[in-house]
């Protein structure tokens, strides 16, 4: 699984995507989530997940 924190530009009514910063495939469960919720992975996108 790869996760990635991904940047859009809004332009003339489209979005664009602009750069984005991949994070390791292996996330501990008690890392903070990369979602940047302020939550443990295990509380927040390994939920969503599963």
């Amino acid at each position: 699984m790869q996760h990635e924190r991904s940047n859009f530009i809004y332009e003339n009514g489209e979005w664009f995507y602009n750069d984005g910063k991949l994070f390791s495939s292996k996330i501990e469960r008690n890392e903070l989530c990369p979602c940047k919720s302020g939550k443990k992975y295990k509380k927040c996108c390994e939920i969503k997940n599963l």
